[in-house]
C-alpha cells in the first residue's frame, strides 16, 4: 500500500478502518470518512479531466473484425 497511497491522512484513515475490521468493529452510523471523500473527489476530477482529452471511440462499422473472429473460433473449434 506505501506506493499506492503515500503517507498521510488518507493512509492513516485507511490503516485505522482496516483495523477496525480486524477488529469486528463496524461503524454503526455509515458517517461518510472525510479523508476518503476528499480523496476520492480529486480522483474523479482527475479523471473527467484526463477522459476530455481521449479521442472520440472509433466508431466505424466492425462486421470485418466480426467475420475474422467467429472464422478463427471456428477454426479453433474444428
Amino acid at each position: 500500500m506505501e506506493t499506492l497511497v503515500p503517507a498521510g491522512a488518507l493512509r492513516d484513515t485507511i490503516n485505522e478502518l482496516a483495523e477496525r475490521k480486524q477488529n469486528d468493529r463496524e461503524v454503526a452510523d455509515g458517517s461518510p470518512i472525510p479523508a476518503f471523500n476528499e480523496f476520492l473527489e480529486a480522483q474523479l476530477s482527475r479523471l473527467a479531466q484526463n477522459t476530455q482529452q481521449l479521442p472520440k471511440a472509433d466508431t466505424r462499422d466492425v462486421e470485418e473484425l466480426d467475420a475474422f473472429f467467429r472464422a478463427t473460433i471456428g477454426y479453433l473449434m474444428d
